[in-house]
């Protein structure tokens, strides 16, 4: 499968020992023993085909950990083409390269063939979606906390080999048991969860192991569940935002998807695994590994039967750069749906963006430690509500150019925050995908009306964007407005309307002048 990525740049930064590349499909940045570049073009079932910048040198050879493999380089274009594989099969690649002033830099590449899996992907709410916003057939397998109850109970109940949940918190009972029920019948049971969360889910104890991890400032704060990995027809990955607690599942705006994929719960197996500290039913607490202790060891692309999709695990693979770099190549508009907001390079990259004229909206919960970043964006006019219901906002996703050919969705547990790039345990993916998109896109757009009509809810100063600003006279609003003024400097009306407008012509000379409006006041300059 071809991707049709975008091309490398070059922007680099040394930290330690290690130097970092950033690719501005956000394809790479790994720990490299020199100045090396790649991307993945292909993922096939039977080959993968991976190019190598032709910029910093040569390939001299290519290694895999633990096993033979068929590979052939093209010298011409520094391509590696690697067949031969298995479905889901996993590489350990070394790849040696030759500078061209003759020195050595050695790239390790982890890679999955594609599977053979269905690569199907159900994405279920807890809230109802606005279907105005619908194309095509795409809507979410589930809006309600009962349908993705069932889900996750015939999940569990169809399992046949193995479990492992990671999870932050757990206290709703019905999964507890549904859990314990599959142990007693022999299915694998592993758990692992934050150390200093409630957990009351776990209080009675269970008949299978619980890895209390993260000590110290970091949180696991993964949310995922694998379901029979070394399966092709049975393999699940259940992630999303959602913890398994009764608020979050029940009431708290959230989500979970469901994804039939033996290579992607391959790569989340991995990661456990390194938490685990064993690829074993019982933990070994001297090889666990949490937080800045990890490495990054699990492989990044994945082709879910004609999807492409990425999968970064925080902090050993510097999330916050893959997500900026996805927010650089948005062209019309960037969809935020994030319970906090205190990020500085995912900040500068949203204010870049709307300096840009790329239209920004933003629904956030906690305003407090947000406050700076809400300033920013919205004295650059992007729009920003809050929502403030008894429920929390708990949602970490953002969706980009959904209008357009090239629609991307990122969500996970990764709060755009600095613990999350930092310290906690995290994973984030994003999907390059219409259907998916557009199904959060009618999610999104169903809680910015909650908002607007809610008496709980309410707009965070929200900004009127006025376009074109200066105006040689024709100017519109991002929204329809009521009671409209137009004053000069001196604060005289010049001109009124009585309905409503989203679009006025001003012919009136070159200056300053104050819209006014039952929402606020507003700046516009007139050019002749």
């Amino acid at each position: 499968m071809n991707f049709n990525l975008p091309e490398m740049t070059n922007f680099g930064e040394t930290i330690g020992m290690f130097k970092y590349i950033l690719i501005a499909t956000g394809l790479c940045f790994l720990p490299l023993k020199g100045l090396t570049q790649y991307k993945i073009n292909e993922i096939g079932q039977r080959n993968v085909t991976i190019q190598i910048d032709t910029l910093h040198g040569l390939v001299e050879r290519v290694g895999c950990e633990g096993e033979e493999i068929h590979s052939i380089c093209d010298t011409l274009t520094n391509q590696i083409y690697i067949s031969g594989l298995e479905p889901s099969q996993y590489l350990a690649l070394c790849v040696e390269v030759k500078t061209k002033d003759g020195l050595k830099s050695y790239l390790d590449i982890p890679v999955l063939s594609q599977s053979k899996s269905s690569g199907e992907i159900k994405i279920f709410f807890n809230n109802p979606v606005d279907p105005d916003f619908q194309k095509e057939n795409y809507t979410p397998d589930g809006t309600t906390f009962a349908a993705l109850q069932d889900e996750l109970v015939l999940l569990i109940r169809n399992a046949k080999q193995s479990i492992d949940l990671a999870a932050y918190n757990t206290n709703e009972t019905f999964l507890v048991n549904e859990l314990k029920n599959a142990h007693n019948r022999g299915v694998i049971i592993r758990v692992v969860t934050d150390d200093e969360t409630g957990n009351f889910g776990w209080a009675d104890g269970a008949p299978f192991p619980i890895l209390y991890g993260n000590i110290g400032s970091g949180l696991m704060h993964n949310k995922f569940l694998i379901v029979d990995a070394e399966s092709m027809d049975s393999a699940w990955v259940v992630t999303g935002a959602m913890n398994f607690t009764t608020n979050q599942m029940r009431k708290d705006p959230n989500h979970l998807l469901f994804i039939q994929d033996k290579s992607l719960a391959k790569a989340y197996t991995l990661e456990f695994n390194e938490m685990w500290g064993s690829s074993g039913s019982l933990p070994n607490l001297q090889n666990a590994k949490f937080g800045s202790q990890k490495t990054q060891n699990t492989p990044v692309f994945f082709n879910l039967n004609g999807i492409p999709v990425e999968l970064y695990f925080s902090p050993s693979d510097k999330t916050t750069q893959k997500i900026v770099s996805k927010l650089e190549q948005a062209k019309e508009e960037q969809l935020l749906a994030l319970m906090i907001f205190t990020n500085w390079d995912l900040r500068d990259q949203v204010a870049d963006n709307l300096r840009d004229d790329i239209r920004t909206r933003w629904i956030v919960e906690d305003v407090e430690f947000s406050q700076s970043v809400i300033n920013l964006v919205q004295n650059l006019n992007g729009s920003v509500r809050q929502h403030v219901e008894p429920e929390i906002f708990h949602h970490k996703y953002a969706i980009l150019d959904e209008n357009t050919n090239q629609p991307v969705l990122i969500t996970g547990s990764h709060n755009w925050t600095y613990a999350a790039e930092t310290v906690n345990d995290e994973n984030t993916l994003i999907f390059y995908d219409r259907r998916i998109a557009n199904i959060f896109r009618q999610e999104f757009e169903a809680r910015w009306k909650d908002i607007l009509t809610s008496t709980g809810n309410q707009a965070v100063n929200d900004k009127i964007k006025i376009f074109p600003n200066p105006s040689s006279g024709l100017v519109s609003f991002s929204k329809p407005l009521k009671n409209v003024c137009v004053l000069n400097n001196l604060g005289s009306a010049v001109l009124c309307y009585g309905h409503e407008v989203q679009q006025i012509f001003l012919d009136l000379p070159s200056g300053i002048y104050f819209l006014l409006h039952e929402e606020g006041s507003e700046k516009i300059f007139i050019t002749r």
